[in-house]
């Protein structure tokens, strides 16, 4: 059996698997059960832990972080990713942009 890894949340509790010969090769999808003690709860609660441990850590340094020094292009166009990549986190969470209602 081959598993893959999960290309969205969607796939979460099924395993790919695959069974070759010469001729041909036949691609399923079974369902498959948590281990046991697991739950979408708590599995929620622990990314919305780290999620915000991550927010805190990057909150923290946009405020209070040090200039960089020797500021050049390259520190603008960081920062310009740090933007688009938490406006995309943003417009995902409070549906708006491409998320928004009227986009969808």
């Amino acid at each position: 059996m081959w598993a893959t890894g999960l290309d969205s949340m969607d796939d979460i509790g099924h395993v790919m698997s695959m069974t070759t010969n010469a001729e041909e090769i036949t691609m399923t999808t079974e369902p498959t059960r948590p281990p046991v003690g697991t739950s979408a709860g708590a599995d929620y609660d622990r990314l919305l832990t780290e999620a915000t441990a991550i927010a805190y850590r990057i909150a923290d340094q946009l405020a209070n972080g040090e200039f960089p020094k020797g500021l050049d292009w390259g520190h603008v166009g960081g920062m310009g990713e740090t933007v688009r990549g938490l406006r995309a986190i943003s417009d995902r969470m409070f549906a708006e942009g491409e998320y928004a209602p009227e986009n969808q």
